[in-house]
């Protein structure tokens, strides 16, 4: 038996239906019976069938462009074998057509299983490929997260010791800039204190002074009751000459006394002077210490406020 598929050539075609008629004829003459007259209307249906198939256009147009070349093929058989064979032949030729209808879809079906398969073949490769790809894809983003990771921790491994270096690099230039203002306020409390035990060592001169000064108008009111008492007594004991000699002397050391009396007050007025330069000067220096004193410094940890524990006299 010859095989008819999709790529038979119509010559191909007709030389099977051909064959199979003259297989059909021999059975045919061989033993005829109602079975057979069934079978050949099971055929005819079958190629109602295939014919109902081809007109719903759901075959692929090859196909149904090679069916359609059977069905011209067949029915140029038939006009060439109208005018030798009738009723008879013409059963035959339907049923040789629809056996050759028949070839043809089982060839389909399997070409269409084949293709089944191989889709499904390749849609397993492609599932495989797929999860190979996932595998590499998942694994290449792990590496790519562990090198993330690792540079974002050496990245702020980097930062906080260039924070605690510029931290630590402000905190000594702090500490030094600190000292060296203590040491400018240590100075001035130092010159501060002299000048205070200068005041007071002025303020001492300047009570002895005025001590000296009550001292000496004592003196002379003393002098001048001694001079006097001493002139009364030699007046007393000696003539006018001794009298005016007397008087004058006593005169003189009055003189003396008053002298005596406006150096000192003179002193007194000069050292009230110095004093009240010196409170000014000492009243600036503490102005200007307490302004350095409280002077602010910008720091990385913040304002920074420089405290110097002096107690300001008021006198």
């Amino acid at each position: 038996m010859g095989k008819i598929n999709l790529k038979s050539t119509k010559q191909e075609i007709m030389d099977e239906v051909i064959r199979l008629q003259d297989e059909l004829k021999e059975l045919r003459k061989a033993k005829t019976t109602v079975s057979d007259t069934q079978a050949v209307k099971v055929k005819e249906e079958k190629l109602e069938k295939a014919q109902k198939i081809i007109d719903m256009n759901i075959l692929n147009p090859e196909i149904i462009k090679q069916f359609n070349d059977v069905n011209f093929a067949i029915e140029e058989a038939k006009k060439e074998l109208a005018d030798i064979q009738e009723v008879t032949d013409a059963l035959i030729d339907a049923e040789a057509i629809i056996m050759a209808k028949d070839n043809i879809l089982k060839e389909k079906e399997k070409i269409e299983l084949d293709k089944i398969e191989e889709l499904k073949t390749e849609i397993s490769n492609i599932t495989e490929d797929k999860k190979q790809k996932i595998t590499d894809l998942e694994k290449e983003y792990a590496d790519k997260k562990t090198n993330l990771e690792k540079e974002r921790k050496r990245e702020a491994e980097e930062f906080n010791y260039n924070l605690d270096r510029a931290r630590k690099i402000d905190n000594d230039n702090w500490e030094e800039e600190k000292t060296a203002r203590l040491k400018v306020i240590t100075t001035r409390e130092d010159e501060v204190a002299k000048r205070e035990q200068k005041m007071t060592e002025q303020e001492t001169e300047v009570k002895e002074l005025k001590e000296k000064v009550e001292g000496i108008k004592e003196l002379v009111e003393k002098a001048k009751e001694e001079a006097f008492d001493k002139a009364k007594k030699k007046f007393d004991k000696e003539k006018a000459i001794e009298t005016n000699s007397i008087k004058k002397n006593a005169e003189w050391e009055i003189k003396v006394a008053n002298i005596e009396k406006d150096r000192a007050i003179e002193d007194l007025a000069k050292s009230q002077l110095e004093i009240e330069r010196l409170q000014q000067k000492l009243e600036e220096a503490y102005n200007s210490m307490n302004t350095l004193a409280t002077t602010t410094v910008k720091s990385t940890g913040g304002v920074k406020v420089l405290e110097v524990g002096h107690n300001n006299k008021e006198k």
